[in-house]
């Protein structure tokens, strides 16, 4: 004889139908790090030349954008390692905004700087990645905080 489990009807009371939906939801991840490991990331980058700065509002090129959670997951993740395969010299970044997936390229000061290397990058990507074109358009976007070189 079989285990039986009772099984009841939730009413729209009940606890699962309180809690929001997924893409409701604001994920955010808190770090809690001890002032010693603070001070020890301090001390080894004390009197090292940094040869990259953080910019606020700066511009990247946005390659690919998402929100078809099916799919977008794996083709960002396609896409993001057939553009490093490229070698072409940009940073490649993937990010996830609910509900977007998202592949941007670069670290530009100014969108006259991004709007440039973009027209070079559409020439490269008709030669060697046709079909990235085809998925809906690329295009400079401003983005809150990008690493430039000194």
């Amino acid at each position: 004889m079989g285990l039986v489990w009772p099984v009841m009807a939730q009413d729209a009371d009940s606890i699962p139908a309180r809690l929001p939906l997924f893409e409701e939801m604001e994920p955010e991840v808190e770090v809690h790090q001890s002032e010693s490991v603070n001070q020890l990331l301090l001390s080894r980058t004390m009197g090292v030349e940094r040869k990259y700065e953080a910019v606020k509002n700066g511009f990247r090129i946005q390659i690919y954008s998402s929100n078809d959670q099916r799919v977008a997951a794996r083709e960002s993740s396609d896409i993001a390692e057939k553009v490093r395969n490229l070698n072409l010299g940009l940073d490649v970044y993937r990010t996830y905004n609910a509900p977007f997936w998202r592949v941007r390229v670069g670290n530009f000061r100014t969108q006259d700087e991004a709007n440039e290397v973009m027209d070079e990058l559409k020439d490269v990507l008709q030669k060697q990645l046709p079909e990235l074109l085809e998925t809906g358009g690329i295009y400079t976007v401003h983005d809150e905080e990008v690493v430039l070189m000194k």
